[in-house]
């Protein structure tokens, strides 16, 4: 697995025809621009899926405010208008093709979350979540140098991607046999 890890990075491509392989991401939205974006990639560096962190300097509830919905549509805008027709585009990967139309594999982001500095021992914020199920809450604040809060959604992530790696390399041993 290899990683590309972009900052600030706008994702050009609005249309499903103008990607490339160095470009592999198209939006169908105006949010286009997360703050931090990790694509991965396999082996042979064909890309597979990406996780966003977007940054919040906002209390939880204040991101949860359903008056101002700006913050939930972007991480919702992150998680399912961010797409991509890689892999399944690459050679390696265009006999799974079939076998995944029926399970919409444009969407290409595994997992995104609000990256804010909330505080630990404040009941309310610790057991909110976000009211979105799009994304996760991540506290990320130089105070709690003993929060792995991010780590543990990384890991999860990176789980996801692997649980994808091995999907692939099953199809593969039944294609095998019946070949």
């Amino acid at each position: 697995m290899y990683l590309k890890i972009k900052y600030d990075d706008e994702i050009k491509p609005d249309e499903k025809d103008k990607v490339t392989f160095l470009q592999p991401l198209w939006h169908s939205s105006s949010h286009n621009r997360p703050d931090i974006r990790l694509e991965i990639y396999d082996k042979n560096k064909v890309f597979q899926n990406a996780i966003i962190l977007d940054t919040k300097y906002r209390r939880l509830k204040d991101m949860n405010n359903f008056g101002d919905r700006g913050v939930l549509d972007q991480l919702n805008a992150y998680r399912y208008q961010i797409l991509s027709p890689y892999p399944l585009k690459d050679d390696k990967y265009k006999k799974y093709k079939d076998l995944y139309r029926a399970q919409d594999m444009e969407n290409s982001v595994i997992d995104v979350a609000a990256l804010y500095p909330g505080e630990l021992n404040d009941n309310d914020e610790s057991l909110s979540e976000l009211k979105t199920k799009a994304a996760k809450s991540v506290i990320l604040n130089p105070k709690f140098p003993n929060n792995n809060s991010l780590m543990a959604f990384l890991k999860d992530s990176f789980k996801q991607q692997e649980d994808n790696f091995e999907k692939f390399e099953a199809l593969d041993r039944l294609l095998e046999r019946t070949v």
